[in-house]
C-alpha cells in the first residue's frame, strides 16, 4: 500500500453565517467539510491487500451483476509467505453463501465445480483472474454487485483462522488489471 496522505475531502459553498468552528482556509464563502487520514490507493483506485505474517491478500475484486442475479463471483491472489496456506471457506453479509469453485474447460463445455479447499504452498502466488480457474462464488446475493462498489467478505484458512478483506466492485478487466499491477 502506498504511503498515508492528509487530504481535504470535500467543499461546501456555505450559506450560513460561519461559526467559530467552519474552517475557511483562506477561501471566502468555501469551508472544509473534513480532512481525514487517507491512503493513496484509496484516492487513485490502485490495488489493495491485506497481509499476516503467513500470507498475503492481494486485490480482492467481484464483477458486477446484472439485476435480478442470484450469483455473483469474486477473485483474489492469495500469497503463502512462509509456509503454505489452506483456503477451507469463505462468507459475506453481500450473499447467503459463499463456495470455493473451480472452473475447467473440458473439450468445449466449460465446468465448474465446487471444492472443499485452495492450497498454496509456500513462496507462490494463486492468481484467481474471470474466465477460468478457483473463485468465490457468491451464492444468493443480497443485492446486486455494483460498479465501484464495496463489500466486506471473510476468508476461513485452516492454518490461521479468519481473515477479513474488502472487495472492490470493478469490471473484470479493471480488476484483473489492478490486481495484476499490484505484484510488480
Amino acid at each position: 500500500m502506498l504511503p498515508l496522505c492528509f487530504v481535504r475531502l470535500s467543499w461546501a459553498q456555505s450559506t450560513t453565517k460561519e461559526s467559530p468552528h467552519d474552517k475557511t482556509d483562506g477561501l471566502a464563502g468555501w469551508r472544509t467539510l473534513d480532512w481525514r487520514y487517507v491512503y493513496f490507493d484509496d484516492i487513485y483506485g490502485v490495488s489493495h491487500d491485506v497481509k499476516t505474517e503467513t500470507l498475503r491478500i492481494a486485490h480482492p475484486f467481484a464483477t458486477p451483476t446484472p439485476p435480478g442475479a442470484v450469483n455473483g463471483a469474486a477473485y483474489l491472489d492469495i500469497t503463502a509467505v512462509s509456509s503454505p496456506v489452506t483456503l477451507v471457506g469463505a462468507s459475506s453479509p453481500a450473499s447467503s453463501n459463499v463456495e470455493l469453485h473451480d472452473m475447467q474447460m473440458d473439450g468445449d463445455m466449460m465446468q465448474m465445480r465446487h471444492v472443499d479447499e485452495i492450497r498454496v504452498e509456500a513462496g507462490e502466488t494463486y492468481t484467481m483472474r474471470p474466465g477460468g480457474g478457483f473463485h468465490l462464488m457468491l451464492i444468493g446475493l443480497t443485492e446486486p454487485l455494483k460498479e465501484g462498489e464495496r463489500f466486506p467478505l471473510t476468508l476461513t484458512f485452516a492454518e490461521q483462522g479468519d481473515v477479513d478483506i474488502e472487495v472492490w466492485i470493478q469490471s473484470a478487466q479493471d480488476g484483473s488489471e489492478a490486481a495484476d499491477g499490484h505484484h510488480h
